[in-house]
């Protein structure tokens, strides 16, 4: 039985619905009202440093900081006239009533990454900065940086880095104009610390306690606590080992570097989620150059790792474990956020991004470019688990989940998961933009909300709880966006509530396969908060058709077609309007009846060659489907139908393809039944069914002679793509 919930501001987001829907009758959606979007403090005018590193850079951190009614950011800017890479400084800003106001930059200092920063609920802010013990080079007064590093190749062979001394600044609160108070942490034994920290920065904010963990070479990290009493703990926390020849790893290194880090840090106990970078992955093969490596192929972070401590100053961290990984696939892990629940288990969220395309079309051309939004949560260091919660791309839909996904938890502890979707289809209007859904404790997922947001980001910082600010009812974002031409941060407050609108459940069988004939009955259930909406619905039918009250029986007529939707709609007292619909698939007329068809599920094949076809899940197939059948002419596949008696039958197909010039052969029992069946054509369907029901119904173009027993048909991929859902022998009188 399908369950269908929506609201006017919810909407089935591609393969979102496909992975919620046996969840979303859990619980009632929510709406997101944007309190305040407005542009913050200004990108500076010589924005681009030019230095690998960014505004945006140190994702795993954050630049937002609220205390008490006071909200503060920190700017990455570069400094005139400096050559990269040590060409960076910070800014710090607070949000007044009447707007942004610069509090002070650094003026004296010099940096290549950008700063984050951590408050305690009791009212310190901290910024972490690295300045560069390096000497200042000057930048041609000629030439951009950016027309530098094309002239000169690398940054890194162009301009040097250097030593760089990793720093706490504490800002008075009562004067955040003054030079803040700097916390030096007491390392030991003079660890090579560089401007390539690849730092996390993170508070337990309740405890105010701060811990960085800066990057040393590609072996380890240092970490310095900076406790409650204003005492230092010192640490190191190593990487996992490569199981490779370093002659084919990252630099050589013999381990994992894992950077952009999120870390949770709660009454000692430290939570550890980073991304490493590797050059081979299980399809490459380590002798040919030519297909790894960053340089020709672009991003290689293909694991998520993580290690915690239940307690960092009396026990080692534990060993790493890998929470999700890109190595089948040649794509990439972007680490999206964290966050530690009263329960104690740590819930993540993060992106994977397909392989190079240059590279799989040259190369892996049967791997398939798909973007997903995964989640998982892990508890006393166990990976509890890991799924999927939204897909797009060539074979999941026209929605690609990208950039940094955040969480937004709620004082009671309900926590939303904030993300962006990038519409790449024809359709309008396009659906690109900020959404949102909402999980509960047992892990169930609402559908998706679209966030009303004028100039959504893919990435920006929120006002973490792992960087010390305490849960809010309403979420903050800083980011950036075009706006009118010109680049600029930012500021973003949501506030999640309860919806007002009458909330709309269907529930029935809304797929009828051959025999069952073609009457739809379905059931609803109203719900509001108010209590004031009418629990008789109007169910909107094809054909301008509609019916009153909380069920439906109808018979669909030859003209209504096979496949169609139907909308029920619910109002209040206050002529507020709720509504949901479903997709209903029917069989054709002719054989809406016919009880003694014999249905062969496509995925029942039981001979192959010349290729290798995949069993997919597709959205209202009969149970699961075939796909992928495209990539090699002549790949056939087979399958066996057992006939009780001979005689002559109709066959027919329920199949989805986005193509338009499918053609596909057919023998039976090792012959060609008939000249039409030699090249048999099947009219594209509008896609794969991934998103919307796009199957149709196909006759084959004459009947075939079957013997009694049992009995082989075989098809054979002329040109393009073909779903299969099942096949269909109809016995002619």
């Amino acid at each position: 039985m399908m369950t269908v919930k929506l609201r006017p501001a919810a909407i089935c987001l591609g393969l979102i619905a496909l992975c919620l829907g046996a969840q979303e009758a859990a619980f009632p959606p929510f709406e997101v009202v944007v309190e305040v979007e407005e542009n913050a403090f200004p990108m500076p005018a010589y924005l681009d440093t030019n230095n690998g590193s960014g505004m945006f850079w140190g994702s795993g951190n954050t630049h937002l900081g609220r205390i008490g009614e006071r909200l503060f950011a920190t700017a990455h800017e570069v400094v005139p006239g400096c050559a990269p890479l040590n060409n960076a400084r910070w800014a710090l800003y607070e949000r007044k009533a009447d707007g942004w106001q610069l509090c002070q930059r650094d003026e004296t200092e010099r940096t290549r990454e950008d700063t984050p920063l951590a408050v305690s609920h009791d009212g310190r802010l901290l910024l972490s900065v690295n300045p560069t013990l390096a000497p200042w080079v000057d930048a041609p007064p000629d030439l951009s940086t950016r027309e530098m590093a094309k002239r000169g190749g690398e940054i890194s062979h162009q301009w040097r880095g250097g030593p760089a001394r990793p720093e706490f600044l504490e800002i008075d609160l009562a004067r955040p104009e003054q030079p803040p108070k700097v916390w030096l942490p007491p390392w030991q034994n003079e660890p090579t610390f560089t401007e390539h920290t690849y730092r996390s920065f993170s508070a337990d904010g309740a405890n105010g306690e701060f811990l960085l963990m800066n990057n040393v070479g590609y072996t380890h990290a240092e970490w310095a606590l900076l406790d409650r009493n204003r005492e230092w703990h010192i640490g190191q926390i190593h990487w996992p080992p490569y199981t490779i020849d370093p002659a084919y790893t990252p630099y050589h290194a013999k381990t994992a570097r894992v950077n952009y880090r999120n870390v949770i840090l709660h009454n000692r106990a430290v939570h550890v989620f980073g991304e490493a970078a590797y050059n081979i992955w299980n399809r490459i093969d380590p002798e040919k150059p030519e297909t790894w490596g960053r340089a020709n192929w672009g991003g290689r972070i293909r694991k998520l790792f993580y290690a915690w401590t239940p307690d960092l100053t009396a026990t080692p961290f534990s060993e790493w474990v890998v929470l999700d990984d890109t190595m089948e696939d040649g794509g990439t892990v972007s680490q999206g956020d964290t966050w530690l629940a009263p329960d104690g288990r740590v819930h993540a969220v993060w992106t994977t991004s397909p392989i190079h395309p240059g590279l799989r079309d040259q190369y892996f051309p049967d791997i398939k470019r798909d973007w997903h939004l995964r989640y998982g949560t892990v508890r006393d260091g166990q990976v509890l688990e890991t799924r999927t919660l939204a897909s797009g791309g060539e074979t999941t839909g026209s929605l690609w989940p990208e950039g940094k996904p955040r969480f937004h938890a709620t004082p009671d502890h309900q926590l939303y998961i904030l993300f962006y979707l990038r519409d790449v289809s024809a359709q309008t209007p396009k659906q690109t933009g900020l959404h949102a859904v909402r999980v509960e404790a047992d892990g169930s997922v609402s559908p998706p909300v679209r966030i009303p947001v004028e100039y959504p980001s893919a990435v920006f910082y929120t006002t973490a709880p792992r960087s010390g600010n305490p849960a809010s009812e309403t979420a903050e974002l800083l980011g950036s966006a075009q706006v009118d031409g010109k680049l600029m941060n930012r500021y973003i407050r949501l506030r999640f509530q309860p919806p007002s609108t009458p909330l709309v459940e269907i529930f029935g069988k809304t797929l009828l396969l051959p025999g069952e004939g073609r009457t739809i009955r379905l059931e609803s259930r109203v719900r509001d908060l108010q209590n004031d909406a009418d629990p008789n619905l109007t169910w909107h039918l094809p054909g301008d058709q509609s019916r009153q009250g909380k069920s439906l029986e109808w018979t669909a007529p030859p003209e209504a077609g096979d496949t169609f939707t139907i909308r029920a709609v619910a109002r209040d007292a206050k002529d507020h309007e709720g509504s949901a619909t479903v997709t209903v698939s029917l069989p054709p007329p002719a054989l809406a009846n016919l009880a003694t068809a014999i249905r062969i599920e496509a995925e029942d094949y039981v001979a192959e060659g010349g290729g290798t076809a995949k069993i997919c899940d597709p959205y209202q197939a009969s149970g699961r489907s075939i796909s992928y059948w495209h990539q090699n002419i002549g790949h056939w596949l087979e399958w066996e139908a057992d006939i009780a008696a001979a005689g002559r039958y109709e066959l027919w197909l329920r199949y989805t393809t986005a193509c338009t010039a499918t053609r596909r052969s057919l023998l039976l029992n090792g012959s060609s039944p008939g000249p039409a069946f030699a090249d048999i054509p099947f009219p594209g369907t509008g896609g794969w069914s991934g998103t919307e029901d796009q199957w149709r119904y196909r006759k084959l173009p004459a009947p075939i002679d079957l013997r009694a027993g049992k009995n082989r048909l075989r098809m054979t991929n002329l040109a393009d793509g073909l779903g299969v859902d099942f096949l269909l022998l109809a016995p002619l009188p």
